[in-house]
């Protein structure tokens, strides 16, 4: 217990300090894999309890874990395929709104594969199946992990509230259709503009999106167009940031803005985005020398998973040298191992 309570406390610690770091994630995830452990464990106690004879323990752990992972790995990928469905339903179908339900089938892929591993095991497997399987096993642990620890840190991150009054309020856009702001987009502007008259309309308000090939407009200047017509804004208030394409590229031209406006960009802000966005968004807030926390906008619950998911991919791969020297020394590793007890 006193191994977890120090991963507990060195996480407050790092999370204080700086919540945008993905070292403060992973701690996170070290922190929850060790929740879980624990309760597993004292489940297990529980279920134990005054039994002396070792293979009655041996037993009910069999049972226990035949029951509680499987069942639970088959409870989420049914949730996953029904709100992929809704989704479907509502968005249309596209291969972007597909993206929860690849995490529903990678959850199924290691139930399936567990299945029959431990079928074939009954009338015995060879080492290199055996190792295969762990190997594969580890492998999609470790990714369905690193997936739930930043949704559960994200719903953290998101519950944390603003600490002091910020200078300016950076709002991120998103697709328009045709010239008008789609309800996703005018839930993160309606969350800034009620953020922004907060602190008395004080704050550098700035609407930040470029124009894609398929938009009549710039985003920010949709966005700027909604704020005056929807919330009574005066055009001043208001400041376009209208070239950039990506979320790095919002920050960035956003960052100079500010500091044209105020004479430093170094002073404490707000970014709004929806809240499947505002971790990923935080983190470049931090990468570009931004003093900005990252504030969330509801989204229509059935949007959440798949635009997470799509998050995720979007983490996987800004952190790509961290996941390929893992997968390396994994690799490295089991086939030291193999080759150990061949």
């Amino acid at each position: 217990m006193s191994f977890l309570l120090f991963f507990i406390l060195l996480f407050c610690v790092f999370y204080i300090k700086e919540p945008r770091r993905m070292f403060t994630v992973m701690l996170f995830g070290v922190v929850l894999f060790l929740v879980a452990l624990y309760y597993f464990t004292y489940q297990l106690g529980l279920a134990t309890y005054q039994v002396e004879d070792y293979y009655t323990i041996n037993n009910v752990y069999l049972v226990f874990v035949a029951i509680s992972i499987p069942g639970t790995l088959l409870a989420i990928s049914v949730l996953l395929f029904a709100n992929n469905k809704t989704l479907m339903q509502k968005e249309g179908r596209r291969i972007r709104n597909l993206f929860s339900a690849v995490i529903a089938v990678a959850l199924l892929f290691i139930l399936g594969y567990s299945v029959y591993f431990f079928v074939a095991s009954l009338q015995g497997v060879s080492l290199t199946s055996s190792f295969l399987y762990v190997y594969i096993m580890g492998l999609l642990c470790y990714f369905l992990w690193f997936f739930f620890t930043l949704a559960l840190y994200a719903v953290l991150y998101n519950a944390t509230p603003l600490f002091k009054k910020p200078q300016y309020i950076i709002v991120l856009g998103s697709g328009l259709i045709g010239d008008k702001v789609p309800p996703l987009l005018a839930s993160r502007l309606d969350r800034a503009v009620k953020l922004f008259k907060s602190y008395n309309e004080q704050p550098l308000l700035i609407t930040s999106g470029g124009q894609g090939h398929d938009e009549l407009v710039a985003e920010a200047v949709a966005m700027k167009q909604y704020m005056l017509e929807q919330h009574g804004l005066r055009d001043d208030q208001v400041i376009v940031e209208d070239q950039s394409t990506t979320t790095y590229e919002n920050l960035v031209f956003s960052k100079k803005i500010i500091h044209d406006k105020l004479g430093t960009a170094n002073g404490f802000g707000a970014v709004v985005t929806n809240d499947f966005h505002v971790l990923r968004a935080s983190i470049y807030t931090r990468k570009v020398g931004l003093q900005a926390k990252g504030v969330a906008a509801k989204t229509t619950f059935y949007y959440v998973p798949n635009a997470f998911t799509r998050e995720y991919i979007g983490m996987l791969q800004m952190y790509v040298k961290w996941h390929s020297a893992f997968l390396a020394l994994y690799t490295v590793a089991f086939i030291g191992l193999y080759m150990l007890f061949r």
